[in-house]
């Protein structure tokens, strides 16, 4: 089955009414009808929207440099709703030994803009592996 939204044709503005809403508010390829009504209305996105629109930014930030170097890989992000257009949640990153860690990121979400910080704090474990890597492969073990 096709994520195509229909309609009944008796009801054409209703159709020209979303593909205005979709085309104006610039969304994802693939918007849930709760998030296209959540536009209408004006009642918060759902986090699984916010979590599929920052994971491609995760995934780019630390696939260049200076990142890059260090063989993370953000595998998935799990987000919270706390108010308006504001989430917090992890993202679980794939350190170079294999190992999975989860680092605590806040997401401002509006449907068409994303934002997202990482505290410095949240990197620690990170930062803890590439130490640990770095010792494993000077002592070549």
């Amino acid at each position: 089955m096709s994520n195509v939204l229909r309609f009944p044709a008796r009801h054409p503005v209703m159709t020209l009414v979303v593909v205005a809403l979709l085309g104006f508010y610039g969304l994802s390829p693939a918007p849930s009808l709760r998030d296209v009504a959540c536009y209408a209305i004006g009642c918060p996105l759902s986090a699984e929207s916010a979590q599929a629109n920052v994971l491609p930014l995760l995934r780019q930030k630390f696939a260049t440099a200076p990142l890059d170097r260090f063989g993370f890989t953000v595998e998935d992000t799990r987000l919270i709703h706390k108010q308006g257009n504001e989430y917090t949640g992890v993202a679980n990153v794939k350190t170079r030994d294999g190992s999975v860690e989860q680092v605590p990121i806040d997401v401002m979400y509006d449907g068409k803009t994303v934002m997202y910080t990482i505290s410095a704090g949240g990197v620690s474990a990170l930062v803890g592996s590439v130490f640990a890597q770095t010792f494993k492969d000077a002592l070549g073990q």
